[in-house]
């Protein structure tokens, strides 16, 4: 649900569901933070963003590879601040941090 309301740029919409799936005892895990991601920067929500990546990041949560890529879009654009990119580096599934061919995240 909180992917559709995304796609029609429902965002409060959104972002309410998702509230309230912790206060339901049911919360968010790594792909209902993706999709939200996506759709917040999609939809021009740069507010929340780093707000999620943090709650990812304490959850212990990681980014997906297409979440990462729309994060990277957005800084290369000039949409999201490059200081983000450490943040990034904590998300990233240690797996793909071990593969050389990776830039460096510093």
């Amino acid at each position: 649900m909180i992917g559709g309301f995304c796609r029609e740029g429902l965002l409060g919409e959104a972002k309410l569901l998702f509230l309230k799936m912790e206060e339901s005892g049911c919360p968010p895990n790594n792909v209902t933070y993706s999709v939200f991601l996506q759709g917040c920067l999609k939809n021009k929500r740069y507010d929340d963003v780093e707000m999620l990546l943090q709650e990812m990041d304490g959850r212990g949560y990681s980014l997906d590879a297409s979440t990462l890529s729309w994060l990277i879009h957005h800084i290369a654009a000039g949409l999201l601040d490059r200081s983000m990119l450490k943040l990034f580096g904590k998300l990233v599934p240690k797996e793909l941090m071990d593969d050389p061919n990776l830039c460096d995240w510093e």
